[in-house]
């Protein structure tokens, strides 16, 4: 189709963004609907859901998402889309932490807001790194990220009561 032929359909490029937008928000809430203790290791699905959205995906994507951030900084309209895609992975993510918490995979004193704040920023980084670096291993680096994700569910622990914080 020809990029012209997109404004029969779209009424402008922000209602383009928004449709792709709603198509991956959509996408992202099936696929968590997919995670089931019942089909193994809660931690190893998320893994599986985070390389098909973060390696098997084209490079361009990456460099889509980057281009939306950047616009969502200027665009209230953007940065609510941006919200909405957050708001289905948060709740995604707090469904399977709490499931691999209540199946003992997770330690139960997981501290769910900074291990998810971690998981964010890794993950953003790295949408990042593959958008502005061609050369960019995404296989090598979602190896690190998975490894980090399941070293901080071991650390990033609520403290004890009369305990600070590390």
């Amino acid at each position: 189709m020809s990029p012209g032929n997109l404004y029969r359909y779209f009424a402008s490029k922000d209602a383009i963004i928004a449709g792709m937008a709603e198509r991956d928000r959509a996408q992202i809430a099936a696929d968590f609907t997919q995670l089931d203790p019942a089909k193994g290791a809660v931690l190893d699905q998320l893994e599986e859901l985070g390389r098909r959205h973060m390696i098997q995906k084209p490079r361009e994507k990456a460099i889509i998402a980057l281009q939306i951030w950047a616009e969502a900084a200027r665009n209230p309209a953007m940065a609510s889309m941006c919200a909405d895609i957050d708001e289905t992975v948060i709740g995604g993510l707090v469904a399977a932490i709490t499931g691999a918490k209540a199946s003992g995979e997770l330690p139960a004193n997981l501290d769910d807001a900074r291990f998810l704040q971690a998981i964010f920023m890794m993950a953003d980084g790295f949408f990042c790194r593959r958008a502005v670096d061609p050369q960019f291993d995404a296989a090598a680096g979602a190896d690190t990220l998975f490894a980090a994700m399941r070293g901080l569910a071991q650390v990033l622990l609520l403290p004890e009561p009369g305990e600070a914080r590390p």
